[in-house]
């Protein structure tokens, strides 16, 4: 498994369907959840969708939903569907931040630990 990889997640308790690995590269081996970027074939046509479809190793056109992040247990992702190349990459990149510019990760609310001493 690596970074870029696109896999099918199988959990008992959900639908299958394809996810992108988005856990850094050296903690993949290491942890026992990745992060993903979840696939559907719901198009909203919205800036924080990547469309991928069958030239991209993908079984029917799609999108990857970058405002649908979730940790996906490994045992779950079961085969391999296709890598992104660097692009796409960069596409999923763009997607993680919102149309202002605004990075999801970083406006999250975070734990208020107060003024520093």
């Amino acid at each position: 498994m690596r970074r870029g990889e696109v896999w099918w997640y199988e959990h008992p308790d959900f639908k299958p369907r394809p996810v992108l690995i988005l856990s850094p590269e050296q903690a993949i081996d290491t942890i026992d959840e990745l992060y993903v970027v979840l696939a559907t074939t719901t198009i909203r046509d919205l800036p924080t969708e990547i469309a991928l479809g069958p030239a991209d190793g993908m079984p029917t056109a799609c999108v990857l939903t970058a405002d649908q992040i979730d940790a996906a247990d490994k045992a779950f992702l079961t085969r391999p569907i296709t890598t992104l190349s660097a692009e796409q990459m960069t596409e999923v990149s763009r997607a993680l931040t919102t149309g202002g510019g605004e990075d999801y990760v970083s406006a999250a609310p975070g734990p208020d630990f107060g003024p520093e001493d």
